[in-house]
């Protein structure tokens, strides 16, 4: 078990003290070994970090070599954080899909008709092509 402590640069203990600095609402859970590179003598170590956005919880972690500084761990875990805010903003969207009222103040409704008559007028065409062609097929203008 004593294997499986990662040691960091500064002599402390990750199982011990938290010493990995971490964006707000994100807190530092724990690290351990998840595997060793036999031909550089390396092990690859999973930090594991949590995330609290409005109210939702996110687990997330980060893969980093042992020889890594702190600072690069503190930093991928800082990218993986916004990621998984964003993540949780779109599912929040999605799960929500309500329409606020500055949502409707920002339709254009004329844009809206003109596009739907657009369709319905190709529509129409393709399908007086379809009709005037002898076998009632997409109609090939140069063959005619």
């Amino acid at each position: 078990m004593a294997d499986l402590i990662v040691p960091r640069p500064n002599g402390a203990n990750d199982v011990t003290s938290n010493t990995l600095w971490t964006p707000t609402n994100v807190e530092y859970l724990q690290s351990w070994v998840v595997g060793i590179a036999e031909d550089e003598g390396t092990r690859a170590v999973k930090h594991e970090f949590r995330l609290v956005y409005k109210g939702q919880i996110e687990y997330f972690s980060v893969l980093a070599g042992d020889d890594e500084d702190e600072a690069m761990i503190e930093d991928m875990a800082a990218m993986t954080a916004e990621r998984a805010a964003a993540q949780l903003e779109v599912r929040d969207q999605i799960r929500s899909g309500r329409i606020t009222p500055a949502d409707l103040g920002n339709i254009n409704y004329k844009q809206i008709r003109q596009d739907v008559a657009g369709a319905i007028r190709d529509m129409r065409n393709h399908s007086a092509k379809r009709r005037g062609s002898s076998n009632n097929k997409i109609y090939y203008s140069g063959l005619h």
